[in-house]
Formats: C-alpha cells, sequence, structure tokens
C-alpha cells in the first residue's frame, strides 16, 4: 500500500507541473484586441469583488472578473478605438441592488460614447424571479429577448423564516439577547413572526429599494414611474407581451444577434469576451499610489478567504500601506459583519492609517452593515450606494440549550463536576444562571456603547444623536446619507474622486495598487499542491498504522477524548 502513496504522489507532482507549465502560458498568451471588436459582458452566478482566485477557477472556465475590473474596462472600452459595441448577455443574476448601480454608473460612460449597446435575455427568470436580471439588462439601449423567454418582472418582497417552532418541536432551548429592538437577526430563534421594530426596519427598507428599482427601470426605458409600476404589478409577461408593452425592443435567438454584429463589423468573429479584454489592458505605475484594500464576507479573526474578511490580513495590508507610505487608502467594504474582537483590530488600522496622514475613503459594496459599519465608521469619508444595506450598530448573542433535546429523542443523560459556578457559562446543556445572564448583559451593553461611542467619533456627532439611529437598524444607503451615517452616492469611481481632493490632487490619474498584492497563479497552485502532499503524507501515515495493525505491532497509544476541554 506504501508504494501504491508513492505512485499518487509522484502522479501529483507530474500533474502539477504541466498544470503549472499550462497556467504559466496561458498567463503569457494575451489575445490582443482587433479592430472592430464588440465587448462581451457575461453574466452567470457571483460577481465577486476581490481578486480571491483558486486553483479551480484557474483549472475551470470560472470566471474570475471582479467588479471593479468589469466596470473599468466597460469604462475604457468606451474610448477604445477597436471597440465598436458592446453586449450584456444576462444569463443569471447573483448582485445586489448597490453592484447593479456600479454597473449602470459604468455603462453610462459607455453609452456616452455614442457607440452601439444591447443587452441579450433568454429569459429574465425561468419560472421563477427576473426582476434583478432585467435590471441588469436595463443597462443597455436595445433589450433582445428569445422568443420563448419570458420577463418574469415583479415587486420587491422580503420572506424571513422563523425557527422557534422547530426549536420546540425538538425541545431545543433558545436564549439570545440583543441590543436593541432593531437588531433582528436573533428573531429568527426567538419569534413566530416579525415584531412591530422587525417589520417597520423592513418595509421601510424594502419599499426604499422599490423605489430606487422602479426609478431606475423607468430612466432607462424611458417611461414614467406610472407605467414602471405597472410592469411591476402585473408581471410576469410573456415574451409577445414584453414586446407590445416595451419591456423589451426586439425577440431574437442569440446567432441571429451574431449574424448581425458580423455584417456590423464586417468580421466572422467579432465578439471579445471580458475576461480576454481585461487582461488585455496595460496599467502603468503614474500618479501618485493609493492603496486598495478589500474587506470582502464576513468579519473573523485570522486571514482573509473567500467570502471571509479575516482581521489578520486586512490589518496587516494596512500597516503596509502605511509602511510605503502610500498617499492615500481606498477600502472596498461589502460585509454583513461577523467577530466584534476582529470588526475593531480592523476599525483600530484605519484610525491609526487616518491619525498618520493617510487619508482612507471607504466605498460600500451591497452590504457593510453591523462588523461591516464597525470597520468603515472612522474613515475620513464613506460613499455608499442608494441600495447599499448598511447601519445595523447593535450587538446580539446567544446560545441553544440542547440538555432536554439529547434526553427527549436519543435518551442521552448527563451528569458531571464543575470546580466554580460559572464553569459551565458557556455549555449548551442548560439555560444561565442569573448570576451568568448578568454577566451576558454586561457583555451586550459594553460592546453597544463601545460601537455607539466609535460610530459618533467617527461621523462627527453627539453620542445622543447617533445613539436613536442605532439600536441595530438597518439602513439603505440612501437613508443613511440623509441621516449622516455615509458621506456620498456613488461607486469606487465617487470614491476615488474624493481620495483625490483629499490627497490634493483632484486632477491627477492615481497608480491604484491591491494590498496584499493577489495571489500569483504559481503561488495559489503551489499552496494547492502544498495542500494536497500533506493529504498524501497523512495518507501514507494512516496506511502504516493500518499495516501495524495487521502485523500485531503496537501503533502507538491513541488519546480519546471524554468530553473536558479547556478553551
Amino acid at each position: 500500500m506504501s508504494k501504491a502513496i508513492k505512485w499518487i504522489f509522484i502522479g501529483g507532482l507530474a500533474l502539477f507541473g504541466f498544470v503549472a507549465f499550462i497556467a504559466i502560458i496561458a498567463a503569457v498568451a494575451k489575445d490582443n484586441v482587433e479592430e472592430n471588436s464588440v465587448l462581451l459582458v457575461h453574466f452567470d452566478g457571483e460577481l465577486r469583488e476581490s481578486p480571491d482566485p483558486d486553483v479551480w477557477s484557474i483549472l475551470s472556465d470560472e470566471p474570475t472578473t471582479t467588479l471593479r475590473e468589469l466596470t473599468d474596462s466597460i469604462r475604457r472600452a468606451a474610448t477604445d478605438e477597436d471597440i465598436v459595441g458592446l453586449v450584456l448577455e444576462v444569463k443569471d443574476f447573483q448582485i445586489g441592488l448597490a453592484q447593479l448601480a456600479d454597473i449602470e454608473n459604468a455603462m453610462a460612460v459607455f453609452r456616452e460614447s455614442g457607440k452601439w449597446n444591447a443587452a441579450f435575455l433568454e429569459t429574465a427568470g425561468e419560472f421563477d424571479r427576473g426582476t434583478g436580471t432585467y435590471a441588469l439588462a436595463a443597462c443597455a439601449d436595445t433589450i433582445y429577448l428569445a422568443p420563448p423567454g419570458d420577463i418574469n418582472l415583479v415587486g420587491l418582497g422580503a420572506r424571513i423564516p422563523f425557527l422557534k417552532g422547530v426549536a420546540d418541536k425538538l425541545k431545543i432551548g433558545v436564549h439570545f439577547d440583543k441590543r436593541y429592538e432593531y437588531k433582528t437577526a436573533a428573531n429568527q430563534f426567538t419569534e413566530t413572526k416579525m415584531t412591530e421594530a422587525h417589520r417597520e426596519s423592513t418595509v421601510a427598507m424594502v419599499d426604499q429599494l422599490q423605489t430606487w428599482l422602479t426609478s431606475h427601470i423607468a430612466t432607462r426605458r424611458k417611461v414614467d414611474v406610472t407605467k414602471a409600476t405597472d410592469w411591476l404589478k402585473t408581471g410576469p409577461h410573456l415574451a409577445s407581451a414584453a414586446l407590445e408593452l416595451g419591456l423589451v425592443d426586439h425577440l431574437a435567438y442569440s446567432d441571429e444577434i451574431l449574424s448581425q454584429l458580423t455584417k456590423m463589423t464586417g468580421r466572422d468573429e467579432p465578439v471579445v469576451p471580458l475576461s480576454q479584454y481585461a487582461e488585455s489592458e496595460s496599467i502603468g505605475n503614474v500618479g501618485p499610489t493609493v492603496a486598495l484594500i478589500y474587506g470582502d464576507g464576513q468579519v473573523v479573526r485570522g486571514e482573509s478567504a473567500k467570502g471571509v474578511m479575516g482581521s489578520d490580513t486586512v490589518a496587516d495590508a494596512f500597516r503596509e500601506a502605511r509602511k510605503e507610505k502610500v498617499a492615500g487608502v481606498l477600502f472596498r467594504v461589502n460585509s454583513p459583519g461577523g467577530s466584534y474582537i476582529a470588526s475593531d483590530l480592523i476599525r483600530r488600522e484605519v484610525r491609526v492609517t487616518r491619525d498618520a496622514g493617510i487619508p482612507v475613503v471607504v466605498s460600500m459594496g451591497d452590504l457593510a452593515a453591523s462588523g461591516g459599519y464597525f470597520v468603515a465608521m472612522e474613515a475620513n469619508h464613506i460613499v455608499a450606494q442608494p441600495g447599499t444595506l448598511t447601519g445595523s450598530i447593535g450587538v446580539y448573542a446567544g446560545r441553544f440549550n440542547l440538555k432536554e433535546f439529547w434526553n427527549h429523542w436519543f435518551g442521552v443523560t448527563f451528569d458531571g463536576y464543575e470546580t466554580t459556578d460559572n464553569a459551565a457559562f458557556y455549555s449548551w446543556l442548560e439555560d444561565p444562571s442569573e448570576v451568568n445572564q448578568k454577566r451576558v448583559d454586561e457583555f451586550l451593553d459594553r460592546v453597544y456603547d463601545d460601537f455607539v461611542t466609535k460610530a459618533a467619533a467617527g461621523r462627527s456627532m453627539e453620542r445622543d444623536t447617533l445613539e436613536p439611529l442605532a439600536r441595530g437598524r438597518v439602513w439603505t444607503g440612501a437613508a443613511a446619507k440623509e441621516l449622516g451615517l455615509v458621506d456620498s452616492i456613488g461607486d469606487m469611481q465617487v470614491a476615488i474622486a474624493e481620495l483625490k481632493n483629499l490627497i490634493k490632487a483632484p486632477d491627477a490619474d492615481v497608480n491604484l495598487r491591491v494590498f496584499p498584492a493577489p495571489k500569483t497563479t504559481f503561488e495559489i497552485l503551489t499552496e494547492a499542491f502544498s495542500q494536497t502532499a500533506h493529504a498524501v503524507e497523512t495518507l501514507h501515515r494512516g496506511a502504516q498504522f493500518v499495516e501495524s495493525v495487521r502485523a500485531g505491532r503496537e501503533p502507538g497509544l491513541l488519546s480519546m477524548p471524554i468530553g473536558l476541554q479547556i478553551r
């Protein structure tokens, strides 16, 4: 068996070498863009905020273009003489209204160039919601819809699952506390429906997002808001009805559109995919250096990963930016929140950077709420989109009591011994004692007071002025601007313009550098190989253990957990 393991290891090494060779060839073999090209921007799935490719995206056809690369490419295409047109091919929509607004802003620049542009939809939802898909397609001047497709345009809504009934049926005790009434994340465990405060904030938020979305559709389709509202109220719409109502301009299949592009450009293959076009860009190191730092995903202590904003990674990025004496920092935040400690560690780096004379401007994505707002609130300037969900200045904590669950369903009983009354403070087997509950309340009060106090200082408000805006409430970017929780409405271009003003170089180009530098293809493959080698070594040790047992040799003492843990 050990020989087989060795052959696996050797095979993995050979595969790694081959993949690395292919990756290097692909990295250097970038095709130039030819004359009379049409830029194809394909949407099918998630649109990433930060450049975080992994080995699977390298080995597959999965696109790794980020939102910034996409919008920058569209803007560049507007002045590129080789690009004569643009097609948005929208198959699936997995972005929020803030990212949609970013794309619309970039498309506005392209449309102003006078170049031909269109969107193609196979369908806007297949017997499912297609409102966002259609809204994205509406960023183009002309919309083509495949004849069998539909425009499943319906109003926005919020459906929230409540799990208290499930917990009751399963005999699971639920203990959650929050600060304060609008911190509704815990409600799904403690309630069976929305509380009055929960409903109030949800209705206001959804109505504001609906207003922006309706205005966007009305503006792009050149109809009044009343007509766009009627489209939303009377959907879904079959293809023929969508054409008659003016939601789309033409019914056509993709090959028919390609035939039109061939005639328009005089080329058999005029389409240039966005991924290829983004790679063809040559960025010069001109102007003051500005650090671009991504805070993307749930806030945690440790290293960043896909969907995770790690305090170690982000803090190190700010420290490196200060060490290199960059002119300013653009901090892109897209996060639903997370660890209070990790959030404060990142906030601290923002503050230290600002105090060092390096201005920090935050650009908010779809989400910058709770911990996502915590990391941003002490920046020099905060920019959000109307559809950004932000604020949620509050805290909650809780746990489950599983003692009755284990006994009722599996007959498990528990007995034990604790040296102190608080030894079971973090136990999931009993309700908190009166003393322990008091400590939980003290913790929540401390965190909430710290959050509000630092937010007030960061926003240059009196604490008593900011506190009513806190209490755990989520605000749209538009509402946050009116309340003073953010400074401007716009995309990353607006944030960069504000940063230029702060560094007193309003008309200069800037050298935007990502901190930390994205990993190279070779580094990603090396890490993947290292992990594979570790797994092979573990498998090899396992094989040795089995062989020892089969041979009757003593394999060594195996330590078994007995339930006593110190963490």
